[in-house]
């Protein structure tokens, strides 16, 4: 009996097996098979009978048929120790001591053993290589049915998480709704509070209307007075007319003056001691449109009532006699210079002269000078007498009044270069004074 050492290449797994095969690798046919379980060790020693075959090779088989090694087998004498495979595996070969390796019918002798194996170890072979190839497939379906069912548990874990999410949020939607419609309401009900508070009921509001009436009737009886007191003071001094100019009549003056009205009732007199009245006259045969002036100086003092005014104070300039200035009308914009003439039995004299414009403060609207160019000094009068007339504008519309004149005279429109330097000389001239607001006396 010899020993053949099979050396496999690591340790083996459940279902794999050992075919010990005669002749060289590559011949078919099976002499011995080993199954083999898991962790058996990777050297097999096998006992065979030399006199029987001379070469064999060995086959390592994994469970599923595919081959991991084949390599031939090393046979040894059986002079060598028996304790070389005692820590090994061992499967041995059915031993037939007829023949030798010499015998020409050895081939025969191998048929015979494997013929004379019974049936029921063939069907136990039979069942056993049934079993390999069977509980690989059992193990892995049993696998994939758990993984079936961890799927499945997981599936179900997200039905329930996104059934919960879902009513989470329809609850979150309809309290935020809620809470957004009473939101609503109680601005609601507040702006209607507010709306309530703000209303004036009809009979406040007639008690009101009845209240500002009175106070208005008490207003104008006062102005009337003082009107009528006015209009006394008036009668009295009397002045008389004298005119410088060649055109003028007494009807041009008196359809300048205003009217006064005469009231029943007593009122407070003037605060002024001196009265001033303004008259515009515009001469027919004057092409260039310049304004004569009207100058009244009453030779009797009025007395004053204090706290009250119906005519701003007039203010002489330093040199005496000279020109003296008023505001009667809130909407002119300067008031008239003129030259006073001394009169027999101090009555007021009253004259009319070419004399430039003057403002409150001392300034003359013909500086600066108008342009030589008939043409541009119609324009620059005509300018003038809007800016004069639009000074009781808000300072907002002046403004806007002064960019549409900016307009007007750009040489662009076709308008004299003069025209624009003069408007813009008068402006930083003026400009203080035409965009002072103006103050109303009552």
């Amino acid at each position: 009996v010899s020993r053949i050492k099979i050396q496999l290449k690591a340790h083996t797994e459940q279902g794999d097996w050992i075919c010990l095969c005669p002749g060289k690798p590559g011949n078919t046919g099976v002499f011995l098979d080993m199954n083999l379980c898991h962790g058996s060790p990777p050297l097999w020693w096998c006992e065979v009978d030399p006199r029987t075959i001379g070469e064999y090779h060995y086959i390592w088989r994994k469970s599923d048929g595919s081959t991991l090694q084949e390599k031939e087998a090393r046979t040894l004498d059986a002079i060598l120790p028996h304790s070389l495979g005692v820590d090994d595996g061992w499967f041995r070969e059915p031993v037939c001591d007829r023949h030798t390796t010499a015998d020409s019918g050895g081939i025969w002798n191998m048929f015979s053993s494997l013929l004379g194996t019974s049936q029921k170890d063939l069907e136990n072979k039979l069942n056993e290589r049934i079993h390999l190839k069977v509980t690989p497939l059992e193990t892995s379906l049993r696998r994939l049915s758990m993984q079936c069912s961890a799927q499945a548990e997981r599936i179900s874990t997200l039905e329930t998480r996104l059934q919960d999410a879902t009513e989470e949020l329809q609850v979150m939607m309809e309290s935020r709704l809620t809470s957004q419609q009473n939101r609503s309401d109680r601005e609601l009900r507040d702006v209607k509070r507010s709306l309530d508070s703000v209303l004036v009921p009809d009979e406040m509001l007639s008690k009101f209307s009845a209240g500002l009436k009175q106070d208005l009737d008490v207003e104008v009886s006062r102005l009337r007075s003082h009107l009528a007191t006015l209009e006394a003071h008036l009668a009295d001094v009397m002045p008389t007319w004298t005119f410088s100019g060649s055109d003028a009549g007494r009807e041009d003056i008196g359809k300048d003056i205003p009217s006064l009205e005469r009231s029943e009732t007593g009122g407070p007199a003037c605060d002024s001691s001196r009265l001033a009245a303004v008259c515009t006259i515009d001469h027919s045969d004057d092409s260039l449109g310049e304004t004569s002036m009207l100058h009244v100086e009453p030779s009797v003092d009025i007395p004053a009532t204090s706290g009250e005014s119906s005519v701003d104070r007039t203010r002489r300039s330093s040199a005496g006699a000279g020109p003296t200035t008023a505001s009667r009308d809130p909407l002119a914009s300067a008031t008239l210079g003129s030259s006073t003439h001394a009169d027999s039995g101090n009555r007021p004299v009253l004259a009319t002269t070419r004399t430039p414009l003057l403002d409150s403060n001392g300034a003359i609207f013909s500086k600066p000078p108008h342009p030589a160019d008939p043409e541009s000094r119609r324009i620059t009068l005509e300018l003038e007498k809007e800016l004069v007339a639009s000074r009781s504008k808000p300072p907002e519309e002046k403004r806007k009044f002064l960019k549409s004149l900016y307009l007007r005279v750009h040489p662009d429109k076709g308008a004299p270069a003069s025209a624009m330097e003069w408007l813009t000389a008068w402006q930083e001239i003026h400009q203080e004074w035409y965009m002072t607001d103006l103050q109303f006396n009552g």
